[in-house]
């Protein structure tokens, strides 16, 4: 089983080790950059983590909120955006945003809203974005796509549901902006087998062993809704 659960909560130095390993050419930062209109909006991130994209983005938006249900991410992101403008940090479930209607211009989630689990609370977190988010407003997601280095180390069932997840998106009236290539680069192969065995267990190992190179390839889908009005 994999143990993302811990890294979110106990570990989040691993996770921290996975982002600074993430796309080490700024593939998907720039392509992100380039393609969301965050500028002069209030924007809602779902799932903020460390506080790696609110850190350069809140600046550029009118106002900018950033949600986590774990402690242990929001107190590093905190420490991460320490002066930064225009932010607000959020301690909610998706599920239950504490925002009245309408609340927000764009909500924006990398690796975040499709992970939400069982599928019944990524519904009711997907409600709850769309009542917060205002008739003109957009919905932006950034998530694995299914066929990669990266996805291949993790396992075909893996691989299944990172599609049934854009599949899921697709329902829900998304369409796919770009497919962006990037990879996982570590520092080194022991520093790989640290991070990735801790998080996907003996089948990073195993694959390391088989493939003892420190970066995997990757690629990141990114995803937008846009309403009538926008």
């Amino acid at each position: 089983m994999e143990q993302w659960g811990k890294t979110y909560t106990s570990d989040v130095d691993v996770y921290e080790a996975l982002g600074t390993a993430h796309d080490p050419d700024e593939a998907v930062w720039g392509r992100v950059l380039e393609t969301v209109p965050f500028a002069a909006k209030t924007v809602l991130e779902i799932g903020c983590g460390t506080g790696h994209y609110a850190r350069a983005l809140a600046p550029t938006a009118t106002s900018y909120i950033a949600l986590d249900l774990s402690e242990a991410m929001l107190k590093a992101a905190k420490e991460h955006c320490a002066g930064t403008a225009n932010i607000t940090f959020l301690h909610a479930d998706a599920q239950a945003i504490p925002l009245p209607d309408d609340a927000v211009d764009l909500v924006f989630g990398t690796w975040a809203i499709g992970a939400i689990w069982p599928p019944e609370a990524k519904e009711r977190a997907m409600g709850e974005i769309h009542r917060v988010v205002r008739a003109s407003g957009e919905i932006w997601a950034v998530e694995n796509h299914w066929d990669s280095e990266f996805m291949a180390m993790r396992g075909a069932e893996e691989q299944e549901g990172d599609y049934q997840t854009w599949r899921w998106y697709e329902s829900h009236g998304f369409s796919l902006v770009d497919v962006v290539k990037t990879a996982f680069a570590f520092p080194s192969v022991p520093e790989a087998e640290r991070v990735l065995g801790f998080i996907f267990g003996e089948k990073a190992l195993q694959y390391l062993a088989q493939h003892p190179n420190p970066r995997l390839g990757h690629r990141a889908i990114i995803l937008r809704k846009v309403f009538a009005d926008g």
